[in-house]
């Protein structure tokens, strides 16, 4: 039996008098991976922020791990990974600092699996985060997210700033994500 990760029943959401999302139905079970397709201004941002509870809902029911996503549980919340198009990182700290950081908030933190998709993406752990590259930082928002094996990822335009060789790794390292965890990723 599969188990839903994300449900969205009659989903809508407005600012001001723009309808953004319309009457969204959507079920994402364990281990899929779904990409959301559309124009720019088409709403696949507001619904990644709706699923997260980042974003309340006009009407309708959004949910995540069976929980109503604006009411997420800490629980909840420790078992995704997130990368927004707007990510945020600490530029003056190193690549190194950042990720130490960042798995301090984490009771799952791999720093292994984290060092090795740094050499793997070529980031250097001694480079300043305010030295990095767009695409670079973008790597290490991703790696961030990935670094506490979350059973549910969500991306939000993933690979906009990566050169056409990160892009390959960047999906070799999704596919191998998936493969070994059975890991549900929405981008």
């Amino acid at each position: 039996m599969t188990t839903a990760i994300i449900e969205t029943h009659d989903l809508k959401k407005q600012f001001e008098k723009a309808t953004v999302l319309n009457g969204i139905d959507l079920t994402i079970e364990a281990g899929q991976v779904v990409g959301l397709l559309g124009t720019n201004g088409s709403g696949k941002t507001t619904l990644l922020k709706c699923l997260l509870g980042l974003l309340r809902p006009t009407s309708g029911t959004s949910a995540v791990f069976g929980e109503t996503s604006w009411d997420l549980s800490a629980s909840s919340k420790s078992r995704l990974g997130y990368v927004s198009q707007e990510f945020a990182l600490l530029p003056w700290m190193n690549v190194r600092s950042m990720t130490e950081y960042t798995g301090a908030f984490y009771e799952q933190w791999d720093q292994p699996y984290v060092d090795l998709l740094l050499k793997e993406w070529t980031l250097d752990e001694k480079a300043r985060v305010a030295t990095l590259s767009v695409g670079q930082r973008q790597k290490l928002a991703v790696i961030l997210a990935l670094g506490h094996h979350p059973e549910l990822l969500i991306l939000d335009e993933p690979v906009a700033s990566l050169d056409p060789v990160a892009r390959r790794q960047f999906l070799k390292s999704l596919i191998e994500f998936t493969e070994h965890e059975e890991n549900t990723i929405l981008f």
